[in-house]
């Protein structure tokens, strides 16, 4: 290739380069603007006014953290699952152990955190959620337990669960098939062993 054919060469890559980069910064823009877009909530009213608002309201720790993928015709949307030890309830559910389900973008929980939880009951299905679900969204006041205390002087003292419930524990079934399969392979392995000797 001669001079004139390399620098040519050189220039349509940097252009294709600069072409995709912008393209891709353009679609992560407009992705991210679409999100903020879905965030754009009012600003939760008072303690006491949510309360009267949600179906479901109470403190506890984070038990499990879970995201499912949800298939649709045309796509598979992901669905965070929550399950919480509940200590205080001020509103709903009265169990010692509650599931709750909302979008990873925008429901962060960590294992181990306690937080005070303002949610609602879906009433039909709907998108990504199920009739029945305790969904939490962003535009609540949920909001880790250290940072409640305006929200729990105003509401006051909640009170026990009431109804002790067995919320599945995923974690503990992978866990017990893992080790049936285990013990499984290594009596297959053991029989095996003594019939070709």
């Amino acid at each position: 290739m001669n001079k004139v054919g390399t620098s040519m060469y050189k220039i349509v890559r940097k252009v294709l380069l600069i072409t995709i980069f912008g393209w891709g910064l353009g679609l992560s823009c407009l992705s991210t603007f679409d999100h903020v877009l879905a965030l754009n909530c009012a600003a939760p009213g008072k303690p006491r006014e949510e309360l009267a608002k949600y179906d479901v309201v109470f403190s506890g720790v984070v038990r499990m953290v879970e995201t499912k993928n949800v298939r649709f015709p045309n796509a598979i949307e992901p669905k965070k699952v929550v399950i919480f030890d509940v200590h205080s309830i001020w509103q709903g559910l009265q169990q010692n152990r509650i599931k709750v389900v909302g979008t990873p973008d925008h429901l962060q929980f960590e294992r181990g955190k306690p937080y005070l939880v303002y949610a609602y009951t879906q009433q039909e299905d709907k998108h990504i959620w199920s009739k029945g679900d305790i969904v939490v969204s962003a535009c609540t006041r949920t909001v880790e337990l250290a940072k409640a205390d305006y929200d729990l002087q105003q509401l006051g003292q909640g009170y026990p669960p009431t109804e002790r419930t067995d919320v599945k524990d995923r974690v503990w079934m992978i866990v017990l098939g893992v080790f049936a399969a285990a013990v499984c392979a290594a009596l297959g392995a053991l029989q095996y062993w003594q019939k070709t000797r």
